[in-house]
């Protein structure tokens, strides 16, 4: 009977897991909106559309594009090798004239921007907005496997006979 109820324990725990997600996108907050922060590898040529419709795009000199970079960080690494340095996921504005300007936080916990390259792949910052909270379901869901774990193994231990009399 004990190994049944360790059986089962194991099974929770594994469905508990198995349903977690880990995390692929940080959350940042511009604006007073947050945002689901990802990152996408291509060259802005291929998906200009996709990258000048991000919350940091837009005429103010890069400054909402640095606070993003300086609030995402180091989170997805630093995978872009920009002049030497080292950079996270390239966040951008219209530069001068026809061009595009980027800046990332960089391996000295400041930021790298200038210029880009257009047609050169690299890691480049993606957000997805956040509609609505969550409502606690999270919270909800690992609160009942937690105690469905914790009546699994009480049972466990009352199952060799030993039941509670009145």
């Amino acid at each position: 009977m004990k190994t049944k109820s360790r059986l089962l324990a194991l099974i929770a725990l594994c469905v508990l897991f198995a349903s977690t997600q880990f995390a692929s996108a940080v959350t940042i907050t511009l604006n007073g909106n947050q945002y689901d922060v990802t990152t996408l590898v291509t060259s802005y040529n291929a998906n200009a559309a996709l990258l000048q419709n991000q919350p940091w795009w837009g005429a103010d000199g890069g400054s909402l594009a640095a606070t993003a970079a300086f609030a995402v960080g180091s989170f997805f690494g630093l995978p872009n090798l920009i002049g030497g340095v080292s950079t996270g996921p390239l966040f951008l504005w219209p530069g001068a004239g026809l061009g595009v300007s980027f800046v990332a936080f960089n391996s000295f916990g400041g930021t790298s921007a200038g210029p880009l390259d257009m047609s050169a792949n690299y890691s480049f910052a993606v957000a997805t907005p956040i509609n609505t909270p969550d409502s606690g379901s999270t919270l909800a869901f690992l609160s009942a496997s937690l105690g469905a774990l914790g009546i699994v193994l009480f049972r466990g231990k009352l199952g060799n006979g030993n039941r509670c009399k009145a």
